[in-house]
C-alpha cells in the first residue's frame, strides 16, 4: 500500500452505528434540557428550542444533499 493512499477500510465505530448513537444521545440531552427548562451546557444559556433537522434553517449539517 502506498504511503499517501487513503484506506478504503472503515473502522468498527463508524460502520457499527457509533456516530448515530452519539448523535441520538446528544439530541436526547438537548430535548431533556428543553423539557425541564434546563441550560445548554455548550452555550451556558437556557434551551429555548430544538431542531433535529436544520437544513430548512440554512445550516448544512444534516449530512444530506
Amino acid at each position: 500500500m502506498a504511503k499517501n493512499s487513503i484506506s478504503k477500510i472503515s473502522n468498527a465505530f463508524s460502520t457499527g452505528g457509533g456516530g448515530v448513537n452519539f448523535e441520538q444521545q446528544i439530541q436526547a440531552m438537548f430535548l431533556l434540557s428543553l423539557l425541564i427548562d434546563g441550560f445548554c451546557p455548550a452555550m451556558n444559556e437556557q434551551t429555548k428550542k430544538v431542531h433535529f433537522q436544520a437544513k430548512h434553517l440554512g445550516y448544512d449539517i444534516d449530512g444530506r444533499s
